[in-house]
């Protein structure tokens, strides 16, 4: 339900802080005056305004309706100390909700002259001393917002409950003959101590099937755990990327054979460089359906079999990993079906490979046309003929985009008609990723039956600048002014003390990450757990943390090093998955409070930066089909975080 409720937390360093609640509206405002009232249509609003603010939002699906919202002090002037939320479903201001009249009760802080240092809410103790302002070199002015809206949202920061790596995998292997039912018979010989020589044939691309298990099982043994019960036990690991992945990838030199019959060279020597294992994993996937033709069908049954491996562990990755498996393997059946010839083989054409992020890849420019060339190499002409071109996702196998088009008979050689997809269908590719290009020729053999063969090949889609390298990191900059950087300020924590509890000692972890599409930064919601341990003593721990927005960041430069902020194309090369990754930091501290009754104490939070020098690569030449055939450099800065302070403040009352 729509909803506006606005509560007063506190005020300091120039600022009111309130909490607000506006329910399933997303959008919403607030007025400012004496606080006399007026009806209109059955709903009281405050009268007489002194001011009224511009509209903010739309607030994050995750944050259900909270977050906090932090007003100037100096808009509460004289007699104006007087607030009212108003929330709103749409931009248009449709379905709208009104808070209470809130009263702000006057303090020193919020009506004095606000102190240009912010030291009026600063700590009176700290754990952890900060460079001085004064040691920093000046720094243009930054003009003041109306308000600034920093919401606060709940994330897992714990780390992820570990599985058996044995246990998981032993049921993986138990689950195959469920999920590959057109390939029991042969998978029935490989899971007996025999091994693959007791395996029989089972039909078309059996051998094919029956080597890559071979292989595959045999490259997974090593990374087994012992069977012995005290071995198990102590063979904890993350259980998607520390076991599953790396057995794929350990078994990819053997299987080398087996996947340049469906993978294009450039795509096999790449496997090796990408970035993402799961990348891997999903090419391999592909890869198998099309050799051995596999009938795949993962559905509830299979997932709520993995699930019952592991009673009891309420997970947040290992749903996502069971969900990739279930999406993984079912999607295969989506692939056309038909027995595959080896002696006609496709191969693309054409196709130029550039360094990105390091590695060679195949680029092609988002917001572009694609088009991919093909050839046939084939024994004997074929007769009329099916192209089927599939744009998947690299890791999900999820069909993005779809190309069809009929060949007359005879084709052969560079293919006339050239597989393409408009960049309306394209929308959903995002610069920084890979993708799959899939390709399948299928026709009608001279009994009827469909037979046909496959390539695929991966490519890795870049917007108009990419990320090449970070060659240099500067100084670092501690975001200490509180009055500057209020958005990069975390209080996490706040209590007081009484004739029970005179002493709080805390383990505090706090934790900053990056989210490419948040507009403003967040402050994760803490969680603290503490109990009595001693005469008036209490101890705990403590867990909270920051998302860090590119948009708050790219505002910092100008003030920390002069140089221009980033421009938007250039500020979207950042935000793949492999830089954003640098942004992740985690910091722990051992804090201690003690004081009278009537002692309130707080623990704040803020970060310190370093300017790094970032190397982008801007899409020079692209050829007719969208594909990047060169790159020219340019160089940028960019804040990355580097340290955490922790600062404790106390005041009695």
């Amino acid at each position: 339900m729509a909803l506006a409720h606005i509560r007063h937390v506190d005020t300091g360093g120039g600022r009111v802080r309130f909490r607000i609640d506006t329910g399933r509206n997303r959008w919403y405002a607030y007025a400012i005056g004496e606080g006399s009232r007026k009806l209109r249509n059955g709903l009281t609003l405050l009268d007489v305004r002194s001011h009224t603010s511009e509209l903010l939002g739309p607030l994050d699906n995750s944050e259900d309706g909270r977050t906090e919202l932090e007003v100037p002090s100096r808009l509460f002037a004289g007699s104006n100390r007087s607030i009212q939320l108003m929330s709103f479903r749409t931009p248009g201001r449709d379905g709208p909700a009104l808070s209470e009249i809130v009263e702000v009760p006057p303090t020193s802080d919020a009506w004095a002259d606000d102190r240009a240092d912010g030291s009026a809410d600063l700590p009176e103790i700290s754990m952890t001393r900060s460079l001085a302002a004064s040691s920093l070199p000046p720094a243009p002015p930054i003009p003041s917002r109306q308000a600034s809206a920093v919401p606060t949202v709940r994330r897992a920061l714990a780390p992820a409950k570990p599985l058996s790596t044995a246990q998981f995998l032993d049921g993986l292997m138990a689950l195959i003959p469920q999920i590959l039912p057109a390939a029991g018979s042969i998978l029935g010989g490989l899971l007996k101590p025999g091994g693959p020589a007791a395996a029989p044939a089972a039909g078309p691309g059996a051998d094919d099937l029956q080597k890559f298990l071979a292989q595959l099982l045999e490259a997974i043994a090593p990374a087994k755990a012992p069977t012995a019960p005290a071995a198990k036990a102590e063979a904890k690991s993350r259980y998607s990327e520390a076991a599953v992945v790396p057995a794929a990838v350990a078994a990819l030199p053997a299987l080398m054979p087996l996947l340049q019959q469906v993978l294009t060279p450039e795509t096999i020597k790449g496997l090796f460089n990408m970035v993402d294992p799961k990348n891997v994993l999903g090419a391999v996937t592909d890869a198998v359906t099309s050799v051995g033709k596999l009938g795949l069908d993962a559905n509830k049954q299979e997932l709520e079999h993995l699930r019952a491996l592991n009673p009891g562990v309420d997970d947040p990755a290992l749903n996502q990993l069971l969900l990739s498996l279930g999406t993984s393997l079912s999607e295969p059946r989506a692939n056309p079906r038909y027995r595959r010839v080896p002696s006609v083989r496709l191969s693309f054409s054409d196709l130029v490979e550039t360094i990105v992020e390091g590695r060679p890849v195949t680029a092609f420019l988002r917001g572009r046309d694609l088009s991919f060339p093909l050839t046939v190499r084939t024994p004997r002409p074929l007769p009329e003929a099916r192209l089927v071109v599939i744009l998947k996702d690299a890791v999900t196998l999820e069909p993005l985009a779809r190309s069809r088009s009929i060949l007359p008979p005879g084709a052969a050689g560079p293919l006339e008609a050239v597989p393409s997809f408009p960049a309306a269908d394209l929308q959903r590719l995002e610069a920084g990723r890979d993708y799959l290009v899939c390709a399948h020729l299928i026709w009608r053999a001279k009994g009827g039956e469909k037979v046909g063969a496959a390539m695929t090949h991966s490519v890795h889609v870049v917007g108009e600048y990419s990320t090449d390298a970070v060659e240099a990191t500067g100084e670092p900059v501690p975001l200490d002014d509180v009055n500057r950087y209020r958005d990069f300020w975390h209080k996490v924590w706040e209590d007081g003390f009484d004739d029970e509890r005179r002493r709080i000692e805390l383990e505090a972890r706090y934790v900053t990450l990056m989210e490419p599409e948040r507009t403003t930064n967040a402050r994760v919601e803490t969680v603290v757990k503490a109990s009595p341990t001693g005469l008036r003593k209490e101890e705990g721990r403590l867990k909270s943390g920051l998302v860090l927005s590119p948009n708050a960041l790219n505002d910092l430069i100008p003030g920390i090093s002069g140089e221009p902020m980033l421009a938007p194309a250039e500020l979207a090369a950042l935000m793949t998955p492999s830089f954003v990754r640098r942004f992740g930091l985690a910091a722990r501290s051992r804090v201690s409070f003690s004081g009278r009754r009537g002692t309130t104490v707080a623990l704040w939070v803020f970060p310190e930066v370093r300017l790094a020098t970032v190397v982008l690569q801007r899409a020079a030449e692209v050829s007719q089909a969208g594909q990047v055939i060169s790159f020219e450099p340019r160089r940028v800065s960019f804040p990355i975080p580097a340290k955490v302070h922790f600062v404790g403040t106390s005041s009695e009352s």
